[in-house]
């Protein structure tokens, strides 16, 4: 059976106008949806409940899956800090997919189907343990794609039964839906890559046997010359991801330096034994991966996808790019016309790695 999909998409500060603007520009007067992602602005969490409920009884869908974000994308547009609600529908193969959710406390709760679905769409609070102990504990042998929660209140997790706080909501797909994942970078490397010699918790001691402190400055002396003013605060710290073909970096926060013994302090457990390179967020190599990248996409994929699911770092957008839609519309001009719909989050997921400052694209081949 081949996937059908449509989007809708409503921005109103009556969510009752966004929701109904959403659903009427959703549903096709022919079409069997049963599964929705449902996105919603932080700005509406006190009524995810009702969005929720709503959809479920104008759908008429098996699962839905969804969250709230502080920005908000469909197919061609981003909706950065607006009230807006989302809604992508799918028509799947029958027995392809199955609903989970799992809430603050870490209790499984099968909504549908078995569990030989090697695929999930994750939405998960940023608070959830599986975020600090690991998602190979919670899903070993699951391929993770989504995002964490980006909200200014406590954000929720909607799923088919209920929406909830601290929580994760997953789609499960199995290997009849065709899936591709594409991961843009969004900072890029500065000089070489430095091998961590001495590291506890979230402090950096040494590098290559060396005072880290003492290391980075070096490394920006050298790497920043000729690029003009940089900002301290567009400086990162990226660790090696094992395994990979092509180099992908986990960007982490430089938070603080201690002058008197030469320390970093990054947003990131820190271990001996990793390598890492400083990065450099820039929206121009940022521009340049995401266009190389989709085109690679678009070379691994046969015609126009049916559907995706686009998660973007909340930093990224029109704060990172100075323009608005250009992920979206970088997006369209490359793969095509097609739904698309996601959101803004505080973390980015593909597999079992928690990323920050890029941009993921799931998409229905």
């Amino acid at each position: 059976m081949a996937i059908r999909a449509s989007v809708g998409a409503g921005v109103s500060s009556s969510w009752e106008e966004a929701l109904e603007c959403a659903l009427n520009e959703a549903m096709e007067p022919d079409g069997l949806p049963n599964v929705a992602f449902v996105y919603l602005s932080d700005r509406f969490t006190a009524y995810a409940e009702h969005i929720r409920e709503t959809v479920l009884d104008r759908t008429g869908v098996d699962i839905l899956s969804g969250t709230v974000g502080i920005g908000l994308c469909s197919t061609g547009q981003e909706y950065m800090d607006e009230p807006a609600i989302v809604i992508l529908l799918l028509e799947l193969p029958e027995e392809s997919y199955h609903g989970l959710s799992i809430d603050a406390e870490g209790e499984t709760i099968p909504i549908n189907g078995n569990t030989d679905h090697p695929v999930a769409i994750i939405h998960m609070d940023p608070r959830n343990k599986a975020v600090t102990e690991g998602f190979q504990e919670v899903f070993p042998e699951t391929f993770l794609m989504g995002g964490l929660t980006s909200s200014r209140v406590p954000g929720v997790q909607l799923t088919t039964q209920h929406t909830m706080i601290g929580g994760i909501s997953a789609v499960m797909l199995n290997s009849d839906v065709q899936i591709h994942n594409m991961v843009a970078q969004g900072c890029r490397p500065l000089g070489r890559s430095h091998r961590v010699t001495q590291a506890t918790g979230n402090y950096i001691f040494t590098l290559d046997d060396r005072p880290a402190l003492e290391v980075f400055r070096e490394e920006m002396e050298e790497a920043v010359d000729g690029l003009g003013e940089v900002n301290l605060s567009d400086i990162f710290v990226g660790f090696a991801i094992p395994n990979r073909d092509k180099q992908e970096l986990m960007i982490r926060n430089l938070v603080g330096f201690n002058e008197d013994q030469g320390i970093l302090a990054v947003a990131n457990e820190c271990e001996t034994g990793q390598n890492i390179q400083f990065s450099l967020r820039n929206r121009e190599s940022a521009m340049e991966d995401m266009r190389t990248r989709l085109e690679d996409l678009k070379e691994r994929l046969q015609g126009t996808p049916k559907a995706a699911l686009y998660f973007s770092c909340v930093a990224r957008g029109i704060h990172l790019f100075n323009e608005p839609n250009f992920e979206m519309k970088l997006i369209q001009e490359i793969l095509g016309d097609f739904p698309v719909a996601g959101f803004f989050g505080n973390g980015e997921i593909s597999h079992h790695q928690l990323y920050g400052h890029t941009g993921i694209l799931t998409v229905f081949a």
